[in-house]
């Protein structure tokens, strides 16, 4: 499920409606949602030069980095994502279809061997940094 604030990195825009995916042994296999997200990324696959893959999983990317690197240059002072395949910040997901889509979920929950690493876009469990090292890396506490 890709929700509000999730990023179509080609596209370089953040969605704005939620839009449900069904993988189905490694292939997307349904793009459900009437959004113009979902046509966005419909028609992003149906481009896709090479139609044998383009519906293809081709991997997932789990962000560890404790820094956000967050601009300030958005409307009324708001925060700016600067976008970017290299960036994977801590709790972040990237999914990777055909030769040419990545969609970065930046909510998403994650478990492996069911131990939650990553839970609504944050570090859990024994990858959360301690206070030391959300202080080396600037993160503020709340």
């Amino acid at each position: 499920m890709l929700s509000p604030g999730d990023i179509f990195l080609e596209s370089g825009r953040m969605l704005s409606d939620s839009v449900h995916l069904e993988i189905e042994n490694g292939n997307l296999v349904e793009i459900l949602g009437d959004s113009a997200d979902a046509n966005l990324i419909r028609i992003h696959l149906e481009n896709e030069p090479n139609t044998d893959t383009a519906y293809h999983l081709n991997g997932v990317s789990l962000g560890l980095a404790l820094t956000r690197e967050l601009k300030h240059d958005g409307l009324l002072g708001q925060e700016v994502l600067p976008m970017g395949q290299d960036i994977h910040h801590a709790g972040w997901s990237s999914v990777n279809i055909g030769g040419s889509m990545t969609l970065t979920l930046t909510q998403a929950s994650v478990l492996f061997d069911d131990q939650m690493i990553f839970e609504s876009g944050e570090l859990t469990g024994v990858l959360q940094p301690d206070p030391y090292e959300r202080s080396a890396a600037g993160i503020k506490s709340y």
